[in-house]
């Protein structure tokens, strides 16, 4: 992803930090190369910080899902869901309750990912084309 979708992944991302408020500790997992831990699970400081290496963050690079495992039940995926390294994304799948997938700037070929993934992993799966869509989105998936 790169540009506005990147934006858009961010901004859901840092919204989903400041809503949590001290109630949840979510982990927060980014992708450029490799994947970088920049909130572990149960983990909590100053949101500021976290919020400002979300919006910094830059597209392109490569995406592995199939690395990343999750401790966590329910997982938020902010991605286009287009594999660009490593092997198939649902092998991350083990251990989730739950993969919801917030898709920014779908092309068709990225919305069926998504939408494959997310019923793989009996979740939902949301497009999200500009910023204001970025909130009901996310109600729809937390709720």
């Amino acid at each position: 992803m790169s540009g506005l979708a990147v934006a858009i992944a961010a901004v859901a991302a840092a919204s989903v930090v400041l809503a949590a408020d001290g109630r949840l500790a979510p982990a927060i997992i980014s992708f450029r190369n490799d994947a970088t831990l920049l909130q572990a699970r149960g983990m909590q400081g100053a949101p500021g910080p976290l919020v400002g290496e979300l919006l910094a963050l830059h597209g392109h690079g490569v995406t592995d899902l199939a690395a990343v495992t999750a401790e966590e039940r329910v997982v938020l995926l902010l991605s286009d869901c287009l594999p660009t390294a490593g092997g198939d994304p649902a092998l991350a799948l083990t251990g989730i309750s739950r993969l919801h997938v917030l898709c920014p700037l779908p092309t068709a070929e990225s919305e069926r990912a998504a939408t494959a993934l997310a019923g793989r992993g009996h979740g939902l799966s949301q497009p999200v084309r500009t910023l204001a869509d970025v909130a009901p989105a996310l109600t729809r998936m937390l709720a």
